[in-house]
Formats: structure tokens, sequence, C-alpha cells
């Protein structure tokens, strides 16, 4: 058993890895290349941080406010996000993104169902079952 933890440890970390690379390389052939991959995972904290404020952003991608606001920057004359004050606390900043960003990640979405549909095929009703419930224990436990 201990064996098999081992390998699929080891699996697993290449998973994460690979995929990094995956997104990396599609968005480089992608109209929208003109994105670090540092940009990008920005992006991707700000849809799934729905609503969040530049600080609680920052805070979840472990950036410091400072190095968050630069990479902003770069993102709103990029056309990707738009920041704006709070109406009810003018100290607090809200970051959303504008159609350009939206359209990145309907692109990432795509990019996401073309690498599961990949590891899926062949599978099962079953399998599928299986595999979406290690999915949501892998979600709830790096959550």
């Amino acid at each position: 058993m201990t064996k098999d933890i081992t390998m699929l440890t080891k699996k697993l970390s290449l998973l994460v890895d690979h995929f990094t690379w995956y997104e990396e390389r599609e968005i480089l052939k992608s109209k929208f290349s003109d994105l670090t991959i540092k940009e990008y995972h920005v992006i991707v904290a700000i849809v799934l941080s729905e609503k969040a404020t530049a600080k609680q952003i920052a805070d979840k991608m472990q950036l410091t406010p400072g190095t968050l606001t630069v990479t902003s920057d770069r993102l709103v004359a990029k056309g990707y996000i738009k920041r704006t004050r709070d109406k009810e606390d003018r100290r607090v900043i809200r970051i959303d993104l504008t159609k350009r960003g939206r359209d990145l990640m309907e692109y990432r979405d795509q990019m996401i169902k073309k690498a599961y549909e990949s590891f899926t095929e062949g599978f099962s009703e079953d399998d599928l079952a299986r595999n979406e419930k290690a999915i949501d224990n892998l979600i709830s436990f790096l959550a």
C-alpha cells in the first residue's frame, strides 16, 4: 500500500506540474498571449474569490498588497480587469473582470473541458462518478 501511495503522490505532483505547463502553453498560443502566467493566476484568483476585495485576493494568493497592485495595474492597462471603490467604504477596492477578462475565463473553461475529456476518455459511468468524488475530496482538502 505504501508503494502505491508513493507512486500516486508522484503522479499527482506531475499532474499539477503538467497542467500548469498546459495552461501556460495554451495561453501563449492564444489571443491572450500578452499575459504572464502570474497575471493569469491573479485573474483566476479574482474569479475564484467572487466579489472579493483587493486585500482578500492578495491574502489568498499570499502576495503583498503592493505586489497585487503592480500586477493589477498591468491587468487594467491590458484590459482584463477594472478596479472600483466600494460604495459603502471608499478605502476598499473591488476588482472585477472586464469583457476581455471574462473572454479569457471562457477560454480557460474550454481548455479545462478539453483536458477533462481527454482524461476521462473510455471511462464508464461508475468511473466518472468515482472520479468526481475523488476531485471533490481533493478540492475540499485544498480549500
